[in-house]
Order: C-alpha cells, then structure tokens, then sequence
C-alpha cells in the first residue's frame, strides 16, 4: 500500500515516500496500516549547560531541561504569541513542529542565561512540509 500526498502534504510514516507491505487474505480488512502526513517540518536537537563557555558540548556537560526553543516566524528575536514553541525535555533534548518557511529563525528563550552556542544564537532556515532537521544544538551559560 502507498499514499499519494496531496495539498502541500508530505508523508512522514512510513519513511518518507516508503510503502507498507499488507497481506490479505479473502474477504479479509485491517484498520491498523498508518500512514502519517504533514505540512510542517521537524526540528530536532538540544541544549546543554556549556561549562566552560568554548560553544561545544563536551564530555560531562548535560543537558538542560525547561528550555524554550521557539520558531521566530518574523525574525525579531523575540516569542511572539503565534511562534511555534516547545519546551527541553529532563535530557535537554526537543522536537519542535515548524510550518514550512523560506525564512524561520530557530532560538532559545535564554532565561537569564546567555547563549553560546551557535554563534549568535540562531539558525537561520529554510522548510519544506515533512523536512527533518536534526542536530541544532543550544550552548547556554
């Protein structure tokens, strides 16, 4: 079975573009084949506690939980009301979910902290509906 996206979708499950197998038998259903579609694209990474402020994550620097990682759609630097957000989990990692965009600037909410890395804090991207991005990673001291 495979499913043609339509209407600015992108699918995600199977593996992008991928098919699943299904063997039937006659006169037989099944309603637990899934096939997952999107339009937004999938940022990935984490932020951790850089100790010794050299804008890489080294051995024995953890992550940091409670970080809010948002999508800045207008390029002000700021969380407006209508950024796509999510929160570190207790590992420092995060997935957030972003509408696709010729321009988003991903960033961090430093809480009284001060960002290390990437360099100057944000990572300018492109998206495309169901674009995987993984590995930003969030210096922060």
């Amino acid at each position: 079975m495979r499913v043609v996206p339509a209407g600015g979708f992108d699918q995600t499950k199977p593996v992008k573009h991928g098919a699943q197998v299904v063997k039937l038998g006659n006169g037989q259903q099944r309603s637990d084949v899934d096939f997952g579609l999107t339009r937004n694209a999938l940022v990935t990474g984490s932020a951790f506690f850089d100790t010794n402020r050299n804008h890489r994550r080294d051995r024995g620097e953890g992550g940091l939980s409670g970080v809010t990682v948002f999508a800045d759609a207008n390029g002000n630097g700021k969380l407006d009301a209508t950024d796509a957000r999510t929160v570190t989990n207790g590992a420092g990692n995060y997935s957030l979910l972003v509408a696709p965009a010729k321009k988003v600037q991903i960033r961090v909410v430093p809480a009284g902290r001060t960002v290390t890395a990437p360099n100057g804090g944000v990572y300018p991207l492109a998206l495309k509906a169901g674009q995987i991005v993984p590995g930003k990673v969030f210096g922060l001291r």
